[in-house]
């Protein structure tokens, strides 16, 4: 399950530009209508919310066995494969009311037909539990050589790990990868799965102009960035800022459930040490390569700059991978509070 993309997931292509890792990719070019769109896109399948029943066997007064049912607390949120084939997509609350595939093409599409933009990519991931739509919007420039490309992109998911989301982003959505990364780097307004979930949607794609001033105050903090000068030694204090302390809290943690688990307080020791001697200094040592090899690390607008500090530590979060790659190390302590990282680099970066 590379780059979170399965055997039954899809993404399609308008553009024909593909994808970077050519999975379950097709290239279906632009769509003349928003049916065309959708059905294109290989997300033409229904998501619906079954009860769970509790099971347990009963003994019954002539010894047989029956299995009794109860209603659980829970739902299922299921969709179907190839016509008839159930697939579950993860269990839910019984308030959880799911937002089917069409109405973020519904939410797209005006801005198509508008000319603000035109339909770039579309897909799932993880058996079909995250899916999106990404229009591509134009450019904004931090400096005359730095281009960022602005998108809209519309995401959901269907197993109530997150709730729908509407906003602006700089990358090309294709995977899970890319999808995270733009769910940390953009704007966005936020929709839970609960009660009238598709009004609630449709009111906030009316406030995009307002996510859209969110955005372009990005920008001008962006811009910003290229004009602060780091040095060295104030670059690895950045670094350690953005990183260290959360990941203390997370050994700390972790110590605390060693503990627990009946390791040894000098097992416990054991651990802190390796943490501080190999874990900490090597992610400095990443950031400090990041800093010079990261895509646009040669632009003036980068070299030597907070903005260049900023793209190392951005650029670290979005490439973990390898299990024996530091950042990877970083990424299993740090689990899903990325998006709070990227954010708080950027807060940091500004204070250079």
């Amino acid at each position: 399950m590379a780059h979170l993309v399965t055997l039954i997931d899809k993404i399609a292509a308008y553009d024909d530009a593909g994808s970077w890792h050519g999975l379950m990719t097709e290239n279906v070019g632009q769509p003349k209508t928003l049916e065309e769109a959708f059905e294109r896109s290989g997300l033409d399948w229904p998501v619906n919310v079954t009860p769970y029943r509790l099971e347990k066997l009963t003994q019954t007064e002539d010894g047989s066995e029956l299995i009794m049912g109860a209603q659980s607390k829970y739902s299922r949120a299921v969709t179907t494969y190839h016509g008839d084939v159930q697939i579950e997509l993860g269990t839910v609350g019984l308030q959880y009311t799911p937002l089917q595939n069409a109405e973020l093409f519904k939410a797209a599409n005006p801005f198509v037909e508008n000319g603000f933009g035109i339909y770039e990519t579309a897909g799932s991931i993880r058996c079909r539990r995250n899916v999106w739509v990404s229009l591509f919007i134009g450019l904004d420039y931090i400096d005359d050589d730095d281009p960022i490309a602005k998108r809209i992109l519309f995401t959901n998911s269907h197993d109530g790990t997150s709730g729908l989301k509407a906003g602006f982003c700089p990358k090309r959505t294709e995977c899970g990868n890319t999808l995270h990364a733009n769910l940390r780097d953009g704007r966005f307004l936020t929709v839970r799965h609960t009660g009238n979930v598709q009004e609630n949607f449709e009111k906030v794609v009316e406030c995009m102009d307002v996510v859209n001033k969110k955005w372009i105050a990005t920008m001008d903090d962006y811009r910003k960035l290229t004009k602060i000068v780091v040095r060295n030694d104030a670059f690895e204090q950045y670094v350690t800022r953005c990183f260290v302390p959360k990941l203390i809290e997370r050994v700390e943690e972790h110590e605390a459930q060693m503990l627990a688990d009946s390791f040894t307080p000098e097992q416990v020791e054991a651990a802190r040490l390796q943490f501080q001697r190999d874990l900490v200094p090597n992610i400095r040592k990443s950031a400090i390569s990041a800093r010079e090899t990261a895509p646009g690390s040669h632009l003036k607008s980068a070299y030597g700059t907070a903005w260049g500090a900023y793209n190392a530590v951005t650029y670290l979060l979005s490439h973990i991978q390898g299990p024996n790659n530091e950042a990877r190390a970083y990424g299993n302590l740090f689990g899903g509070e990325q998006s709070q990282v990227g954010q708080r680099a950027l807060r940091y970066a500004l204070q250079l």
